[in-house]
């Protein structure tokens, strides 16, 4: 599969911004495209991925998902999405996270206001949507909330919280 287009479509067609990565080297960001500014940090994807979609956050109110490409080093990173409007506070950590420049702020902010908002149940059924277009293999979403098949709960299963 030609992943980058892949992943170029999809942006096209949802505004949910994409991540596609090799190890940790960016091969194409929605964001930087359309934004035209350079990469100022580095994007941190954790090495145990499960091969389930998961979500994947710094800050609580900006939620990203991540969908692994099976037998690849790839991961491809979906969002930021946001539940609510985005406040000058959102937009801050999303600077701060990110290692941007105050001097792009007005750029970012008007990219991360076209953004659809979505809830992470919305957000959960893309992750599966991409995983079944990516692998082959129809996803579930109670594992990307940390529940087995049998109902029972496993704390580190869902959330890829990054410090």
């Amino acid at each position: 599969m030609d992943y980058l287009n892949f992943c170029k479509s999809y942006f096209s067609a949802t505004s949910i911004p994409v991540n596609l990565l090799d190890n940790m080297n960016i091969l194409y960001s929605s964001v930087r495209t359309v934004t035209n500014i350079p990469q100022y940090n580095d994007y941190y994807v954790p090495d145990d991925l499960p091969n389930f979609p998961c979500f994947s956050h710094y800050d609580p109110s900006i939620e990203y998902g991540i969908v692994r490409v099976q037998d690849t080093s790839i991961p491809i990173v979906i969002g930021p999405v946001f539940e609510t409007e985005i406040t000058p506070e959102i937009l801050n950590a999303y600077l701060r996270e990110n290692k941007i420049p105050f001097s792009e702020r007005d750029k970012i902010q008007d990219f991360l206001c076209s953004i659809p908002r979505m809830n992470q149940l919305q957000l959960a059924k893309h992750l599966i949507f991409l995983h079944q277009a990516i692998n082959n293999e129809t996803g579930k979403v109670y594992p990307m909330y940390g529940i087995d098949e049998k109902g029972i709960h496993h704390s580190g299963w869902a959330f890829t919280d990054v410090d």
